[in-house]
């Protein structure tokens, strides 16, 4: 809560919006996927990738995420059922639409429930 997380600098995100004392802040730096791969061994690594991003984050109910997100992955979360939220506009980073996001662990441990068999290292004391 000291240092400037990325999404603060290069979006003007003010995180003290989003948190207060008792909040365990996560960053996950960039989220972006080639869409020009198709693969099922790509998913099942993108679903692992994901899974262990966010296992931390849904160990305790006061923990959020900021991440930066390709636009189209964006959309993918969603419909894996994650409830992240944009919560500024996009600009072009890296070649692809980026939009700044935001999760709590409460939206984002429906994804996790759902794929455990992603992950076997991790206990989840979620509720």
């Amino acid at each position: 809560k000291v240092d400037l997380l990325p999404i603060q600098e290069d979006f003007q995100i003010e995180i003290g919006d989003f948190i207060d004392e008792q909040t365990d802040v996560w960053h996950i730096g960039r989220f972006a996927v080639d869409s020009s791969i198709n693969s099922f061994k790509v998913i099942l690594l993108f679903k692992t990738l994901l899974t262990y991003a966010i296992t931390p984050i849904c160990k305790t109910q006061n923990s959020v995420m900021f991440a930066e997100c390709d636009t189209k992955l964006f959309a993918t979360l969603i419909r894996l059922q994650m409830d992240v939220k944009a919560i500024g506009k996009s600009m072009e980073c890296l070649g692809s639409e980026t939009v700044p996001i935001f999760g709590c662990s409460n939206g984002l441990f429906p994804f996790l429930r759902n794929n455990l068999i992603y992950t076997t290292s991790f206990s989840l004391n979620a509720s």
